[in-house]
């Protein structure tokens, strides 16, 4: 009875193994050759039930992935068998033999194509809403269930599997093709992936109060901007955006308090940040800058590669980071750039040429808490205390999330406790 449990044990190891690391590989596949996000998914639910009723009895095959996929596309063939309304998808898929010829011939695992670039690319087609990609590139490619990603950006359930089935719905109802894109339109199409990831970066890069998934979000958005970046090797603004995201996140660790305060970058506990993770980035960084195509991912790569390999806040190259911000705001200007751009002159020069900097705060800025931010900090580099403490007023009043509006009211209230 041990044996038997202990052979139990192991098969439902080997499942969770199988589907936590290759899902998003596994339905790729699937994707391609079902042409079908719902049936591709039916499939591998399918495919799961079984191995969970057949792998401890019988064992573990010896090519796992491969006899997922299979049995996948055989429990999916056998949908559409059932349901008149597949007969036109099954005849097409008896035409292409896909079943017999293909799918057979995978006996290993290392057999299996690596199609996830495909599904990234489809995901972020220009004909899906912005909000819609995201959602189904976390369903499909990132393999977050519906609810997590829905907790994860703070929406209802039903309101990111909306986004979800839209997305769907426009792949099918566009024919949107399951491929990369040719060469010429790899630029435009690529830029929009990268979007896409670092939207899903930043929302985990935000700081939230004790949210158990920010965390998974930000691994999520790092590992499908590896797979971009390793199938993409020529591209440098995929090896920017894989090198941005590992240099932000290797100074993660000091960025909240213990309380879940936000701890700005001159203070944080350099001890803290993980090292390694810079050390990983450089040469993806070093790669792309090497191809002489600098773009935007590549040029916040280098910025955030200043702040990191600092080794103090004193030692930060400010004049080289606000040449690098004067460089993106040609490439890919922005008012979060112009910003950024005046607050590094404030260091590199000092706060008035900082301020001078300052884009004027018309309509939408006057509304933005960053801009009001920057102000405030500037002035109080510059010793006026009474115009900081408003402005980090403002700021905090204006700022949405509940980490920067207590950190801006604390540096409000400090400044006129010393009236």
């Amino acid at each position: 009875m041990t044996d038997g449990h202990e052979d139990e044990v192991g098969a439902r190891r080997a499942i969770e193994a199988v589907f936590a690391e290759h899902r998003d590989m596994i339905l790729a596949v699937l994707i391609r050759d079902l042409g079908d996000y719902d049936l591709a998914e039916d499939g591998l639910q399918d495919a799961l039930t079984e191995a969970l009723r057949s792998w401890p009895s019988r064992g573990v095959p010896p090519a796992p992935k491969a006899w997922v996929i299979t049995t996948a596309r055989h429990r999916a063939i056998d949908r559409l068998r059932r349901a008149a309304v597949g007969e036109t998808k099954l005849r097409q898929l008896e035409r292409t033999n896909v079943a017999h010829d293909e799918f057979e011939s995978i006996v290993t695992d290392a057999d299996i194509p690596d199609e996830r670039l495909r599904l990234i690319f489809t995901g972020c087609h220009p004909a899906i809403a912005r909000s819609d990609a995201v959602a189904l590139t976390l369903r499909t490619a990132g393999g977050l269930s519906t609810r997590e990603i829905a907790s994860a950006f703070l929406v209802k359930e039903t309101t990111m599997q909306a986004r979800i089935t839209r997305a769907k719905s426009k792949i099918a109802t566009a024919k949107i093709p399951f491929r990369v894109p040719e060469h010429h339109e790899l630029p435009e199409r690529l830029a929009r992936v990268l979007d896409v990831i670092s939207l899903v970066y930043n929302q985990g890069y935000t700081p939230h109060d004790d949210h158990p998934l920010i965390d998974e979000l930000r691994s999520r958005a790092i590992g499908l901007a590896s797979v971009v970046a390793e199938q993409l090797p020529d591209e440098p603004e995929a090896l920017g955006c894989h090198a941005l995201l590992l240099f932000h996140e290797a100074r993660q660790p000091g960025r909240v308090d213990q309380q879940g305060n936000l701890v700005p970058l001159e203070e944080q506990d350099r001890h803290l940040w993980q090292h390694s993770l810079a050390e990983r980035a450089r040469p993806l960084l070093d790669r792309a800058l090497r191809h002489g195509r600098p773009g935007p991912f590549q040029l916040q790569a280098a910025i955030s590669a200043l702040h990191t390999t600092a080794p103090t806040a004193g030692d930060t190259d400010w004049t080289q980071i606000a040449i690098l911000y004067r460089e993106l705001l040609h490439v890919a200007p922005s008012p979060t750039t112009q910003i950024a751009h005046a607050i590094a002159i404030g260091m590199a020069v000092g706060p008035q040429a900082g301020l001078d900097a300052l884009p004027d705060p018309d309509p939408p800025l006057d509304r933005f808490h960053r801009w009001h931010a920057a102000r405030a900090d500037l002035l109080r580099r510059l010793g006026d205390h009474d115009g900081a403490a408003e402005a980090f007023g403002t700021a905090s009043r204006l700022a949405s999330n509940p980490a920067e509006q207590r950190w801006l009211g604390d540096q409000a209230d400090a400044l006129r406790s010393r009236r």
